[in-house]
């Protein structure tokens, strides 16, 4: 039977008080470590308690909800902006497609393979569940998928805050306070604003499963399983993710007391988690087989057959150089729980490790280099610190526990800021911007896109048209930079749409070029568009262009517009920033020159603008020049800029990036690349 507390608990006389102020006056660490009980314990040293939780104030369900709804509001604005602004739409249209009026079995829209379930990618029978509201509300596609990101990052907030109530429960109105800044900083993590970029559904995984070990590890048994359920439906792999918590904590218990009792639990719950993976993905394979997501995107065909001494350097760095959003908290995760000599600290890293490793060693860039959503799963272990506050509370305060927490969040937050500043620009001002979403425009361009489609025998849309228009365009009809079919004699593309139109077009030959203000779409045609489509869609006409031609899927940067005339504007005086970058473009072997066309206005002393082409997504430079001082402020009208570079490498892909500072207006007219003879 265990001690109670007061029994626990020594007793101090005045004198010894007196010899603790005359220490902590003396050294500074001594008296942060009394004030926060950062003590260096092992997990043995922990002892289980008994006593009753008690019910959460209506303060903290008032604090969640204050910033769930920031969460939401800024998710959905974003969500909003991004289907009029870019940059790549056809994972946002397909998942928007599916979520919006779903089937049982997910069936794909037209655009992305009419008649083909999801079910062949993934299992995730939860965005079934999801969508059935559609069904009952007055809103459209676009309209409902924000909101349905909103609210998966609202959960991010509410798992955060129940996560950290016990953290802060004897605390007056600063603990809801301080609840809701550890929700908040899970949903605005690096992570979260890195996968927001790309909207994906996965993140939905995260939320569930912060919710599911908050309420775990407060005991309630029976609410925990709601959460964990759901989240095994999220998709087939997530019971794969939670296994292997559930067996680390299993593994704890040997160490941590306060684990033991939980065992048979932690068993039932771990062996639920991987039984239902097996099964379904089991399932999966016999029934749903037509795209094999693991080895298309990580294992490769044959295995790890692109794994290379090249490759593994190449990551290495780019995680160096662009990835400390998450390999920072990962470091500080293993600092503290080597200080505190906790095995169940680092459970919370080691539980991510094996998906890490999956992706460092992909084949896709994308996952390889964990770009887009593919960090997801790291949310849990974001907010691992402050979750294991209940089981660890006899030998960490809860000063230490969140102090812990707040700089493993701040760490994601603040590496993301620094080494992607450009996107984190750009998500702020796609989440800050309230967005006028036009239905009169939406439909303005699907009758445009429908019109091409019945006129023209030889036409193709770019992907992110499809995403626009996912109901509306066949599949036979989206052509994708990994296919190989003659080039179309019209292309409709999204203008920001980040993809290879150029390389589609090959490399020679010239295109009419024309423009629809909003949404942002353009034609390249080999022949004029008939004067009564430019009448009736108000098209810009914009002459005939060469191709490769990469203007049109430049990507914006924060405070950049695309104008009527299909011209990017960027009129913000502030800090140095980009003004367009992009297009990731393949180019074969040879020597070109890139034209930035362009003109400056109201220029300073102190205004900048740098031209460059790189690849390895900025970090590596092949060309550059910096304009500033009399060099700019002399330069009135139209100008061309021209850079020279060599393309060595296939596998390359070519950014085109222009960078502004100070106070300056700056219109981009166009960017024109050619090929050009080698030097004698």
């Amino acid at each position: 039977m265990h001690q109670s507390l007061h029994m626990r608990t020594p007793k101090y006389s005045s004198v010894d008080f007196q010899v603790a102020n005359w220490v902590t006056a003396r050294f500074p660490l001594t008296t942060f470590c009394a004030a926060t009980n950062w003590q260096r314990m092992s997990d043995g040293d922990d002892a289980p308690t008994n006593q009753p939780v008690p019910p959460i104030r209506i303060g903290y369900w008032v604090a969640a909800l204050l910033a769930a709804t920031v969460a939401f509001w800024f998710n959905d604005n974003y969500i909003l902006n991004h289907f009029l602004h870019g940059p790549y739409l056809y994972d946002t249209g397909w998942y928007a497609a599916m979520i919006y009026h779903p089937t049982p079995v997910l069936m794909e829209p037209p655009a992305i393979g009419d008649g083909v379930s999801f079910y062949n990618t993934h299992v995730s029978p939860l965005l079934f569940l999801l969508g059935l509201p559609s069904y009952g509300l007055n809103e459209g596609l676009q309209e409902y998928y924000a909101q349905f990101i909103g609210c998966m990052y609202g959960l991010l907030v509410l798992a955060g805050v129940l996560a950290a109530e016990p953290l802060t429960r004897t605390w007056d109105w600063r603990g809801p306070l301080a609840a809701a800044m550890v929700g908040l900083g899970l949903a605005f993590s690096g992570v979260s604003l890195m996968a927001v970029g790309y909207p994906h559904f996965e993140p939905l995984y995260a939320g569930l499963a912060v919710l599911f070990f908050a309420l775990l590890f407060r005991g309630k048994w029976k609410w925990a399983s709601l959460p964990f359920g759901l989240a095994l439906l999220v998709r087939e792999d997530a019971g794969l993710h939670l296994f292997g918590y559930l067996f680390l904590l299993l593994l704890c218990s040997w160490r941590v007391p306060a684990l033991r009792p939980w065992r048979k639990r932690l068993t039932v719950f771990a062996l639920t988690a991987l039984s239902y993976s097996i099964v379904v993905i089991v399932l999966q394979k016999t029934f749903f087989h037509a795209d094999n997501a693991l080895r298309r995107i990580y294992l490769g065909d044959p295995t790890y057959a692109h794994v290379t001494t090249a490759l593994i350097k190449q990551r290495v760095a780019f995680y160096i150089g662009h990835n400390k959003f998450v390999l920072l908290p990962c470091l500080l995760i293993a600092g503290l729980a080597a200080w505190r000599r906790s095995w169940l600290l680092l459970a919370g890293l080691v539980g991510v490790l094996p998906w890490l490793t999956l992706n460092f060693l992909g084949k896709s860039e994308a996952a390889g280099n964990l770009a887009v959503y593919y960090s997801f799963p790291t949310l849990v272990m974001l907010a691992w610190p402050i979750l294991i506050y209940p089981l660890e509370a006899r030998r960490t305060s809860r000063g230490a526990t969140l102090l812990a927490g707040a700089i493993v969040l701040g760490s994601s937050l603040g590496m993301f800021t620094l080494e992607r500043h450009s996107q984190w620009l750009n998500t702020l001002q796609g989440g800050l911007t309230p967005a006028v979403f036009s239905i009169t425009d939406h439909e303005l361009g699907r009758d445009l896109v429908t019109t091409l489609a019945g006129r023209v025998p030889d036409i193709q849309f770019e992907t992110s048209v499809a995403g626009l228009y996912p109901f509306d365009i066949p599949a036979k009809l989206v052509i994708k930079h990994d296919q190989t079919r003659p080039p179309p004699q019209i292309l409709v593309g999204f203008v920001g749409g980040w993809e290879h139109e150029a390389k589609l077009l090959g490399d020679a030959g010239s295109r009419w070029y024309y423009t629809l203000a909003s949404p942002h779409l353009y034609i390249l045609s080999s022949q004029s568009v008939p004067a009564d489509l430019i009448t009736k869609f108000s098209l810009q006409a914009k002459g005939q262009v060469q191709a490769p031609y990469v203007f049109p899927n430049l990507i914006l940067g924060p405070y950049a517009q695309i104008k009527a005339d299909g011209s990017i504007a960027d009129t913000i005086a502030d800090a140095d920033h980009v003004v367009e970058y992009g297009p990731y473009l393949p180019l074969t072997a040879g020597n070109y020159a890139v034209h930035f066309q362009w003109e400056a206005n109201d220029v300073s002393q102190d205004g900048q603008l740098t031209f460059a082409v790189t690849i390895h997504s900025g970090g590596t430079v092949l060309a550059k020049t910096v304009l500033g001082g009399t060099a700019l402020t002399s330069q009135t009208g139209p100008q061309t800029t021209t850079l020279n570079f060599t393309a060595k490498d296939a596998n390359d892909e070519f950014e085109f990036v222009t960078n502004k500072s100070g106070k300056l207006k700056i219109k981009l007219s166009d960017i024109r690349l050619e090929k050009t003879a080698p030097k004698p």
